[in-house]
């Protein structure tokens, strides 16, 4: 008998490179590139990666 398993698949969602758009890239980056600081409407706090 071959076990089975339960699996769920997840886009990322927040992609970084040259043609991305994302919150990150469009109001966090540029404040931070020019040396101020950037805000995210998003819980900083919660378990998060950048794809």
């Amino acid at each position: 008998m071959i076990g089975r398993i339960r699996t769920a698949e997840v886009p990322g969602l927040d992609y970084l490179g040259a043609s991305a758009v994302s919150p990150f890239i469009v109001m966090v980056l540029p404040k931070v590139i020019k040396g101020s600081r950037g805000t995210a409407p998003a819980d900083l706090d919660a378990p998060h990666s950048w794809t």
